[in-house]
Parts: structure tokens; C-alpha cells; sequence
């Protein structure tokens, strides 16, 4: 399967519904309405009530004026501020409303299917750098299978990083990928080996000549896979739920990163 991305169409721009547009109308003839009312009464509260103190001025006649001032804009700019809040916080809640039920469903459009995103994300992006994986085997150059013991896999498997591990990589002294020994196969080995007084001496190689086949059941990928070819791969290769990224899509190539079928599954959801 070949690296592949989704091309995603832009959707046609839609022009604004009629009751929307009302809406807008609305929203901007009540702004000037309030402005043109609240020029009025004051022009008028100034007329009515200063007139007759400028024509008559005393200081009593003048705090009486502003008092009624004061009172009558008291009155009517609470009433004036409420009727505008409340009409434009229905348009633009309205508005908002919308444009986030939009922007979900655009979200959910993005990716039709599982498949679909998986193929938009490369493999690196979301595998396990080789490097940053603490739960593994290196095979030291001079040594072999035989050099290594059951218990000691299992140690690994248990105490690293103070957080116990199901799978564990084996890789030689180049940094090849050679086997990922799974803890159930271990422990299922070992349980059929429990009468054997040799039991507590079980190596890796003991392990290799009798589950070779499920310790090489995993997938290798070059940089350019996407997870959708992760994917394929582990639905298609028998007992097989681990790929890993090399640096040219084979075994005798260095191994860069690792990903599962349980972070694949994860990453495939469609939210």
C-alpha cells in the first residue's frame, strides 16, 4: 500500500438565509433607533426642563432642573440598554450558535471513515522513536539467544521504569529488528515447561526454537507508510500487532520507531 493523503474540497461558500439577514437588519435598525431616541429625550429633557431655568435663573430653579434631568435618564436609559441587550444578545448568540454547530459538522466531514484518517497520518508522527523505548533487548555483539535467560526478559518486562511492560522488542547489535516477545507467550512457554527441573535456565533461544514463527510476527515499514499501511499490515499478517518503521522498509535495516495495534485502534477513532 502506498503513502497516500486525503484531498479534502472546500465546501461552497453559502449566502446568508433570508431569516438570518432579517435578523442582521433588525439588529442594526435597533442600534440607530436607540441612538435617535435617546437623542430625542434629551434634546427634549434639555428644551422642557433648562429652558425655563436659563430663562429664569435662580439656584434653586437650577437643582430642581437637574434633578429632573438626572431622574428622567434614570428612568428611561435602563429601559433604552434592556431592550437593545436583549435583542442583540438573541442575533449574536444566534449567530454563534450556528457558526460552532457548523464548525463540529465540518470537523466530523474532515474524515468520512476510520480508514480515510488513518491514511491522512504518517507513521512517524505517531510511532515510538527506537531511542526513547526503554523496555527492550539489545543482543550485544559475540553474544547469542543462548546468552540470554527467560528471567531475565521477564526482569525487563517488569521492573523498567518501575512500570510493567506486555511486549518487548529484540533487536541484534546493529539495531535490527529480530523478534517482540510478547509477556503472554512467555509466561505460556514457561507454564508448559514447569515440571522440566531445567525450568529456571529457559533462554531466549529455548523460546526462538519453539514460538519462532509469533516472535517474527510483526510488520516492517519504511518512513514514507502511512498508518493506514500499519494498519494493513497487522490485519493481514497472522498473530501480528506490531509494526515497526526502518530506515528502508526491511528487517536488515535499522529500526527507527515502533507502534501497536492498540495505538492505532486509539488514533482511528472518529471523535
Amino acid at each position: 500500500m502506498s503513502d497516500q493523503s486525503i484531498a479534502t474540497s472546500k465546501p461552497a461558500e453559502s449566502k446568508p438565509s433570508g431569516t438570518e439577514k432579517q435578523r442582521f437588519d433588525i439588529a442594526i435598525k435597533i442600534l440607530i433607533y436607540a441612538f435617535v431616541v435617546l437623542s430625542v429625550i434629551t434634546a427634549v429633557a434639555l428644551l422642557m426642563i433648562g429652558l425655563p431655568v436659563i430663562l429664569n435663573y435662580s439656584p434653586v430653579n437650577a437643582n430642581n432642573a437637574y434633578q429632573s434631568i438626572k431622574d428622567l435618564f434614570a428612568i428611561v436609559l435602563p429601559l433604552l440598554g434592556t431592550w437593545v441587550g436583549t435583542v442583540l444578545a438573541f442575533y449574536f448568540s444566534q449567530t454563534n450558535f450556528e457558526a460552532a454547530t457548523q464548525s463540529s459538522i465540518d470537523l466530523h466531514k474532515e474524515f468520512i471513515t476510520s480508514e480515510e484518517k488513518l491514511m491522512s497520518i504518517k507513521i512517524t508522527d505517531q510511532m515510538i522513536p527506537m531511542d526513547q523505548v526503554s523496555a527492550k533487548l539489545v543482543i550485544e555483539s559475540g553474544k547469542s539467544e543462548s546468552d540470554y535467560l527467560l528471567t531475565d526478559l521477564k526482569t525487563i518486562l517488569e521492573t523498567t521504569d518501575k512500570k510493567p511492560r506486555e511486549r518487548l522488542p529484540i533487536l541484534d547489535h546493529q539495531d535490527h529488528i529480530k523478534y517482540i516477545a510478547h509477556r503472554s507467550l512467555i509466561d505460556r512457554f514457561v507454564s508448559e515447561k514447569l515440571g522440566d527441573p531445567k525450568v529456571l535456565n529457559l533462554t531466549l533461544k529455548d523460546l526462538v526454537d519453539n514460538t519462532k514463527a509469533k516472535l517474527e510476527a510483526f510488520g516492517v515499514l519504511p518512513p514514507t507508510a502511512n498508518l493506514a499501511d500499519a494498519k494493513f499490515l497487522i490485519d493481514n499478517t497472522t498473530d501480528c500487532s506490531d509494526v515497526f518503521v526502518t530506515e528502508e522498509g526491511a528487517r536488515d535495516t535499522k529500526v527507527l520507531g515502533w507502534i501497536t495495534n492498540v495505538d492505532i485502534l486509539k488514533i482511528a477513532q472518529l471523535e
